[in-house]
């Protein structure tokens, strides 16, 4: 029979809960960001490896058409390059579905995992500019601007001919501003880093 001395051994005192509710907080956020940070490298790889797919799709089109694709809006309706068209920002543009119809370069342009910030498009779209277009839409600036524009992001050789862009975990594009150069994400500034995600065509890849 047990007696009351050894009832009171068997329990729990409240600082022993106490402590035992410190150490699980302690675990938790320990393992909440380290968890965030994963989900963000996971969207940062699927990212990559889709905007290295559309650089396919991309070039096998250029091949069979001596011309890179058209910059379309969100809808991946096409946007030409005359006075008055397109969208006031030029570099925010799109992937025009001419890859995707009349002839299948891929099955259909890929989602951005990473959104534009108060985007509520279903099926948001990863920027794409071409030089062509930058210097038929704005002239001579036009492509004075898309040059510079490579070169700030930390040196890039401005012979790209046109850029694939994800907006990063920030969901906002970054643009360089002097003296600054560099506006590209980087995996050790944390869960939510600021900084784009480019890849430039033909064949130089990631910047970062």
């Amino acid at each position: 029979m047990f007696t009351n001395r050894t009832r009171r051994s068997l329990a729990f005192t409240l600082i022993e809960l106490l402590i035992v509710v410190a150490i699980i907080a302690i675990l938790a956020a320990i393992a909440v960001p380290n968890f965030l940070a994963a989900q963000a490298r996971a969207k940062v790889s699927r990212a990559k490896a889709d905007m290295r797919t559309l650089a396919t799709a991309i070039e096998s089109y250029a091949v069979d058409n001596n011309v890179y694709p058209i910059v379309a809006d969100e809808e991946g309706n096409d946007i030409f390059p005359y006075p008055g068209a397109g969208p006031a920002e030029i570099f925010e543009t799109r992937l025009s579905t001419v890859i995707t119809t009349p002839i299948s370069y891929i099955t259909s342009r890929l989602a951005e995992p990473f959104p534009e910030e108060g985007d509520f498009n279903e099926n948001p779209q990863f920027g794409f500019l071409t030089r062509d277009y930058a210097f038929e839409r704005l002239g001579d600036p036009g492509e004075d601007e898309f040059t510079e524009y490579i070169e700030e992001l930390g040196g890039q050789p401005a012979t790209a001919k046109y850029y694939i862009l994800s907006h990063g975990p920030d969901r906002i594009h970054d643009e360089p501003e002097p003296p600054s150069v560099a506006s590209l994400y980087d995996p050790t500034n944390g869960t939510i880093s600021s900084g784009d995600i480019l890849y430039f065509g033909p064949g130089q890849g990631f910047q970062n």
